[in-house]
């Protein structure tokens, strides 16, 4: 049972988006529309607070950061245009109000990303790209994986959406670097797990390379090389 099961009814592939729209990974517009369910239909509301309750614990490992004092007042403007400035007191009562926060939700990611694009600009060349994050999934195929990527601690986060393991089968995880496939090991059972990257395949992971997961004998592939069929895949994105 997921934990979501008791808030039906929803469409199969909103269990997907509500994961999608929680990691950050949609399209500007596809975020949009998602924040319009999340205030219009209760129940997926209910199914994107279950995905941030299953995804959260992934964000442990990673120090809290202060933003600069001006992220706030841009994030202000970049929002609220002349009110910001304008209206300081109707202004405060917006930020107070629920609904506010939702219906700028959309426009908060974008200016967020702005905001942290321009401060890995400006942070010096060994901090950037070092955090990377996956949508892994397969057509004709029921399995689903997010992953995220922190290279600072070459430890793989992976969160298990949908698709169960083949009975006597494991899932292994692979990084197609050049075209070839390296394996990372074979994933653990559970909702949110961790792999940990060998320095051999530190340089393998980059923007470039692809994460493949398959299906496999218990304990892996035994010859090295990838033997069942692929059952998910996807991109690694900077974030």
């Amino acid at each position: 049972m997921t934990p979501v099961d008791d808030h039906r009814p929803y469409r199969e592939e909103d269990d997907l988006v509500a994961a999608e729209y929680v990691l950050g990974v949609l399209p500007a517009d596809e975020r949009a529309a998602v924040a319009g369910r999340i205030e219009a239909e209760p129940a997926f509301a209910q199914l994107v607070e279950a995905w941030e309750a299953k995804l959260s614990p992934m964000a442990d490992g990673f120090e809290e950061v202060a933003p600069p004092g001006a992220v706030r007042e841009a994030l202000q403007q970049r929002l609220f245009g002349q009110a910001a400035r304008q209206q300081p007191g109707a202004l405060a009562r917006m930020w107070q109000s629920v609904s506010v926060w939702r219906a700028a939700t959309a426009a908060a990611a974008a200016a967020l990303l702005v905001l942290a694009a321009v401060t890995l600009m400006e942070a010096p060349a060994p901090d950037a790209d070092e955090r990377f994050v996956a949508s892994l999934s397969g057509e004709g195929s029921e399995v689903h994986y997010f992953v995220v990527y922190d290279a600072r601690t070459q430890d793989i986060g992976l969160s298990h959406v949908t698709g169960a393991r083949p009975e006597g089968r494991d899932f292994e995880l692979w990084v197609i670097d050049d075209g070839q496939p390296h394996s990372l090991g074979v994933i653990p059972e559970g909702s949110s797990v961790h792999v940990a990257v060998g320095e051999a395949l530190q340089a393998a992971i980059d923007d470039d390379a692809v994460f493949a997961i398959t299906t496999e004998p218990p304990g892996g592939s035994p010859s090295g090389a990838p033997t069942g069929p692929v059952v998910a895949q996807g991109a690694l994105n900077p974030i």
